[in-house]
């Protein structure tokens, strides 16, 4: 039915003046360039619509995200100061009890309260410090120090509990690093002392080395890298992956053993403001090392 229909319209344009058909395919194709033309405007219009819609939508959502976070950050620092005011109380009280003449059953107990008391207040101010942070609030220092004598002072904090489980804690300075350097010197012991923390907290038996070596020098700065290296469980796959990201529940290890927290979120967090990097490499049974 259809090829009877081409051949008569064929049979009649043979039939029509040679003028008359040189019209008539002038006419179909300006018809066929300006349907065209209206189909592309019309694209190019929805297309821009969209565009435009898009934009808006973003912008929304990102006034929307800064506003969540501000006021997350609001939130996390009222509650952490409202719950220091009762935990000081608690730990000052808690030390006066323990001064007191007491039997030996009670003076455990309020051990055992005195050192629940000191990780929730850990805690408390971990989660002040990553609030801070993440809002933009934390303004870095600008000093003179010796890096060797920062490395040493943050050793000695976490020594006491690294003896109490018979672990080595030792460091190596490279001796091509200058004495002085310029930087931080608080937020280099807040970083060291969370990756000394884990080290020793996950390591029960072996060593924890921190090293430090000259990566580059040139005439107005130094790169440093400094690793913290342990003999501990390691880090599971899983974890490994949320490692760095805060507020994420982590999947059973199969050790009784307390968690990672914010520590290492938060020295994370404190390397990139230094406009430096973080890394990490770990297996199970062998342990972690921190870069």
């Amino acid at each position: 039915m259809i090829e009877e229909k081409l051949q008569q319209i064929l049979i009649f344009l043979q039939q029509q003046p040679k003028a008359v058909l040189l019209g008539s395919i002038a006419a179909a194709l300006l018809f066929l360039v300006a349907l065209w033309t209206l189909s592309i405007r019309w694209f190019v219009r929805r297309k821009t619509q969209e565009i435009l819609k898009e934009r808006v939508d973003e912008a929304s959502l990102r006034e929307t995200a800064e506003l969540a976070n501000k006021a997350k950050a609001q939130f996390l620092t009222s509650m952490t100061r409202e719950i220091r005011t009762p935990m000081n109380a608690i730990i000052g009280f808690t030390d006066l009890a323990l001064k007191n003449d007491l039997s030996m059953e009670l003076r455990e107990y309020l051990d055992t309260v005195r050192t629940s008391a000191d990780w929730l207040m850990h805690i408390v101010n971990d989660v002040l410090e990553f609030s801070r942070i993440d809002a933009g609030r934390l303004q870095l220092e600008k000093t003179t120090f010796s890096l060797a004598d920062c490395i040493r002072s943050t050793i000695k904090i976490v020594q006491p509990e690294a003896a109490a489980k018979a672990l080595m804690v030792r460091y190596k300075i490279d001796g091509q690093i200058p004495n002085l350097v310029g930087g931080d010197p608080t937020r280099v012991r807040q970083i060291l002392f969370h990756l000394l923390d884990n080290a020793v907290k996950f390591t029960t038996t072996g060593s924890v080395i921190v090293v430090a070596t000259l990566d580059s020098k040139s005439s107005d700065a130094v790169l440093v890298r400094i690793s913290v290296a342990d003999t501990g469980i390691g880090i599971p796959l899983q974890q490994q992956k949320q490692l760095f990201e805060p507020f994420r529940l982590q999947e059973p290890t199969g050790h009784s053993s307390p968690g990672i927290g914010l520590g290492i979120a938060i020295a994370r967090k404190l390397v990139d403001l230094m406009g430096g990097t973080m890394e990490f490499t770990s297996q199970i049974g062998a342990g972690t090392t921190f870069q």
